[in-house]
C-alpha cells in the first residue's frame, strides 16, 4: 500500500517505511542485496513523491546506502546526476504543508533537506571525478 493522501497512513506506518529504507540500505553495503534493488526503491520514491514524509525516505535511502552505490553504479556519475536532477524537479513542486501526516513543516525546511541532497550529490559526483582524473585520490 502506497503513501498517499487518499489512505491517510499512521505514524507507524510511516515510521515503518522508513526503517524499511534502512535496513535495504545496511543489507546493500553488507552486500546482502543487489544495487538494482536500492535503484528501484529509489526511482519509485522520486516517481511517487508527493509528500514530505517521501523526502525524509529518499534521504534516508540515500545516506545510509553511502557513497558506494553512487561509486559502484554502472552508469557512475551519470547516475547520480540524474537522481540529482529528479531532487531539482521535485523541489519545485513540493512545500511545507504537503504532509501526508499533517506535519506542515516550512518551506525553509524542506528547501534545507533538498539542498543537503543535492550538495551530497556534488560532493560524490566531484569525487568520482577526482578518481577518474586521478586514481589514486579515494573519497
Amino acid at each position: 500500500m502506497a503513501i498517499s493522501y487518499q489512505s491517510r497512513p499512521s505514524e507507524e506506518y510511516v515510521v515503518s517505511a522508513t526503517r524499511l529504507g534502512i535496513l535495504i540500505a545496511e543489507l546493500y553495503r553488507r552486500e546482502l542485496i543487489e544495487a538494482q534493488l536500492v535503484e528501484v526503491c529509489l526511482e519509485t520514491l522520486i516517481s511517487n513523491f508527493i509528500s514530505v514524509e517521501h523526502a525524509d525516505a529518499i534521504q534516508t535511502l540515500f545516506l545510509h546506502t553511502g557513497h558506494t552505490y553512487w561509486f559502484n553504479h554502472r552508469k557512475g556519475s551519470a547516475h547520480i546526476n540524474q537522481f540529482r536532477r529528479a531532487i531539482t524537479c521535485v523541489r519545485q513542486k513540493l512545500r511545507g504543508e504537503m504532509s501526508v501526516l499533517n506535519r506542515v513543516r516550512s518551506d525553509q525546511e524542506v528547501d534545507e533537506l533538498l539542498d543537503g541532497l543535492c550538495s551530497q550529490c556534488r560532493l560524490w559526483s566531484d569525487q568520482m571525478f577526482e578518481i577518474v582524473s586521478r586514481p589514486w585520490a579515494r573519497p
